[in-house]
């Protein structure tokens, strides 16, 4: 996976995806077919991927946060640089934080929650995760 630092002219020379992700029929993340997918994206150019709201980041119980970040990071090739999410809600980011900080992302994306909060609540939270 790519650690490299994400600057405009990498973002703008570059297609994002955002891909889902895969789980088997149990509900669990599925590494086996979360490789493929990432395989097959490789395959075609693709050197970003963003794990946001295709992936249901949303929705990833705290217990599988470490899992799933540990196989985006391990199946990743040389040259891919992955963007995983936190959020939406401020205390699962905090949480979610203090996890990604174990890991070598070069950024994560924000998923707040825009419902119940208002724009100054969100850039606060932010801040005292960031």
């Amino acid at each position: 996976m790519n650690v490299a630092p994400i600057t405009p002219e990498v973002l703008a020379n570059s297609v994002i995806a955002v891909p889902p992700l895969a789980r088997d029929a149990g509900l669990k993340v599925c590494t086996k077919e979360n490789a493929k997918i990432i395989r097959h994206l490789e395959a075609g150019g693709v050197r970003t991927l963003l794990y946001g709201g295709n992936a249901m980041f949303y929705h990833i119980a705290l217990g599988e946060y470490a899992e799933t970040l540990a196989l985006l990071q391990e199946n990743a090739g040389a040259e891919t640089t992955v963007v995983p999410s936190i959020g939406p809600a401020y205390g699962t980011s905090m949480d979610q934080v203090a996890i990604l900080r174990e890991f070598e992302f070069p950024t994560a994306m924000v998923l707040p929650a825009r419902d119940i909060a208002t724009p100054d609540g969100v850039a606060t939270g932010i801040r005292k995760f960031a």
